[in-house]
């Protein structure tokens, strides 16, 4: 093998909470570290120091591919490995690494790593950057923002080889957060549009931008230029500027409008599992479950087709061909009416993924539905452990117990959770629920006075004071509070 040596390249500010666990991922795999610090108030500079890095003081100039190619410069290795602080290199893959520098090659080569963006939901979305290259004088960074490395006196002269050797899994996206980072990366990307104006990745990626910011109208609006300026073009963005568009409008409250962009994208981009998906949400909110069936279903059958293939063009979240689908099967089949077909699509998808809670939900609500609420009363437990807090899981869980005949722990549950938090609107329901079905409607109507209160309470509130005050010998007041019940629920007033 080649006596060819590696250099692991990095930029960094205000790293230290994740800066070991990155360096760690690749010890022994790389010959140096440079780590190009562009101004960090914490203890980056020293950790880096400390774990043997040799650290390099760059000013920060709204400029990453400037900032990276300073820290190329200062590398000796005859290649490069450039990885974020916020990354690392998947347990046994490192070793890879030597033998595809060692590989022989007819030209220059950027290898496009593996790449998997680990999400909130504990999904993750895979593709492929080129992340390992030979130290050249002309093989640099280019673009202020999603910087790629090209050469550049020539294009065609570097060869970009996908594999998936070596996977780099990136957790920055674990704990999304919109605040200085976020505001900076518009502005850069905003820059960089003014520039090229014309060019349709950098539209696409404003409007993911602003979608990931819940701005979903500004979203649209760069998404919708997207497409327009791609053209008959197959770029493999437009395809996710498509799925990011469908999410927008429903986002929006504008089902019908996401299933005419959804059915354009499918159109041009068919073998994007995403993009059937969201179309299948787009039909179901849009109370069209056959269509949103079949969209669902093409989804999960993209699984292994789209799979090697679809990350060469476009981002891949595995979700999409696997649990995800299924579970959009049942919530369809429940709006349908099978809900036995909704509870098996439910547990395949609960297969795939244990210990999903949407998964866990809707399996929990259809085997409520078919009457058994003790096989629900578990999944239940498990969807409210993995969304602590959570009023609706809270409320359904009181509910199950009390199904199975459990109305002491329900009642105690509810009530210790409406205590502490008046403005647990479901489980206040509930615990009216309770309470009304033990006979006590005085106890029921004093747990409803504070949801009665507000302007525009809900409709179900007045519906359990009109029976609690019907059982007090109130006919009147229930007769009157019946009257709210029915105008909230948007009848005309009498």
């Amino acid at each position: 093998m080649p006596d060819l040596r590696l250099s692991l390249c990095m930029i960094v500010r205000d790293e230290e909470q994740t800066l070991e666990r990155c360096l760690a991922s690749v010890r022994g795999a790389v010959d140096e570290i440079v780590v190009g610090d562009t101004g960090s108030r914490d203890g980056t500079v020293a950790l880096a120091e400390r774990l043997g890095a040799r650290v390099v003081h760059i000013p920060w100039r709204d400029d990453f591919a400037w900032a990276r190619n300073q820290v190329v410069e200062q590398a000796t290795g005859h290649w490069i490995l450039s990885l974020d602080a916020d990354e690392e290199v998947a347990a046994g893959t490192a070793p890879r690494l030597r033998e595809l520098i060692a590989s022989p090659e007819a030209r220059l080569r950027c290898y496009r790593l593996l790449l998997r963006h680990h999400q909130p939901d504990g999904s993750a979305i895979e593709y492929y950057y080129g992340r390992l290259f030979p130290r050249h004088p002309a093989v640099r960074y280019v673009s202020p923002i999603h910087e790629a490395v090209v050469h550049l006196e020539d294009r065609d002269a570097l060869e970009y080889v996908t594999t998936a050797e070596v996977v780099v899994d990136h957790w920055g996206y674990a704990q999304k957060a919109i605040g200085p980072r976020w505001e900076r990366n518009l502005r850069l990307l905003a820059s960089a549009a003014a520039s090229s104006p014309d060019d349709p990745f950098y539209a696409y990626k404003i409007g993911q931008h602003y979608l990931d910011g819940g701005r979903y109208r500004e979203a649209l609006e760069h998404l919708e230029r997207a497409i327009a300026l791609a053209g008959a073009t197959r770029y493999g963005y437009v395809a996710q500027a498509y799925g990011a568009a469908v999410c927008a409008l429903i986002q929006l409250g504008l089902p019908a409008r996401a299933v005419t962009r959804g059915r354009a994208g499918t159109k041009r981009y068919p073998d994007y599992p995403a993009l059937w998906y969201y179309l299948g949400t787009a039909h179901l909110l849009a109370g069209d479950s056959r269509p949103a069936e079949h969209c669902y279903a093409r989804a999960r059958s993209l699984h292994g087709v789209a799979d090697e293939a679809g990350r060469e063009h476009y981002q891949l979240d595995r979700s999409m061909v696997t649990w995800r689908p299924l579970h959009g099967l049942g919530a369809a089949r429940l709006v349908a009416g099978d809900v036995a077909g909704a509870l098996r699509a439910f547990q395949d998808a609960l297969s795939l993924a244990p210990d999903q809670p949407d998964a866990l939900l809707g399996a929990a609500q259809a085997l409520l539905r078919l009457e058994r609420p003790a096989e629900a009363l578990p999944l239940l437990e498990r969807f409210a452990t993995q969304r602590p807090g959570d009023d609706e899981a809270e409320a359904l869980l009181a509910r199950c117990r009390i199904a199975t005949g459990a109305w002491q722990v329900a009642y105690d549950q509810l009530d210790t959770l409406v205590r502490a938090e008046p403005g647990r609107r479901l489980c206040r329901e509930a615990l009216a629920d309770v309470l009304l079905a033990a006979g006590e409607p005085a106890a029921a109507l004093d747990v409803l006075g504070p949801a009665l209160e507000p302007v525009g309470a809900a409709a179900p509130f007045y519906r359990q004071a009109a029976r609690a005050l019907r059982e007090l010998g109130h006919a009147d007041d229930a007769a009157n509070a019946e009257e709210m019940a029915r105008l909230l629920s948007g009848g005309r007033p009498r």
